[in-house]
């Protein structure tokens, strides 16, 4: 399985940020202007992030356990509703890093350097053992018990889904953090999949905001 981020819908443009900041004047535009333009990097650049706050975007998204706790994090101005496996059984999905990195010698660093060859041939055994040990008491475990308390077994590498929905600027926040080189680079991937997309939505407000991370 892939990490992902899917777009579902979404609310308003990069006008919807023009005229949610020029009605404190009384003024609503129809369509844009270069004046508009300027308007909108400017309250970027000197961090007015009401208006940015007003178009939403939802996705449905998809990563391990242990990769969306992390992204959970990110609370305020999103609403999240998740699958849930007390009423879901059967059918899971796992996640293989396609890269693994090797213990760094320090723990906040994140990662070390590619694994390959060997180091990585075994790292990749220890997973696949893992997971079928896993995955195989929880087969057993649902035929009998209830299926809120055999899922307690499953993996943190196990994929979930949830919907997500959020403003302008949270999506702005989330990347701004999760792009970082700090992050783990499982969150990378996935906040580069939203980065991509809110690109295409609002082309003129995420430039502007991203602007902002040059300075």
């Amino acid at each position: 399985m892939t990490i992902k981020a899917s777009l579902i819908d979404n609310f308003g443009s990069d006008l919807t940020v023009v005229n949610a900041a020029r009605v404190t004047m009384g003024v609503e535009r129809e369509e844009l202007k270069e004046s508009d333009t300027r308007l909108i990097n400017f309250l970027a650049r000197e961090r007015h992030v009401s208006p940015f706050r007003h178009p939403q975007a939802s996705f449905r998204c998809e990563a391990p356990i242990a990769i969306a706790r992390q992204l959970q994090k990110h609370q305020v101005g999103f609403s999240w509703n998740e699958m849930s496996r007390r009423y879901k059984d059967g059918a899971v999905d796992i996640f293989i890093p396609k890269e693994i990195f090797s213990r760094p010698d320090d723990l906040h660093s994140g990662s070390g350097a590619l694994l390959e060859g060997e180091e990585e041939a075994k790292a990749l055994a220890l997973f696949n053992s893992a997971y079928e040990a896993s995955l195989a008491s929880y087969d057993e475990l649902i035929k009998f018990i209830a299926p809120e308390q055999a899922r307690f077994v499953l993996p943190q590498g196990m994929i979930t889904t949830w919907y997500w929905t959020g403003s302008l600027y949270g999506w702005f926040e989330l990347c701004r953090q999760r792009l970082s080189s700090h992050a783990q680079y499982e969150v990378r991937v996935f906040a580069q999949s939203l980065d991509e997309e809110m690109a295409k939505l609002y082309p003129i407000s995420w430039a502007a905001l991203k602007k902002t991370l040059e300075s």
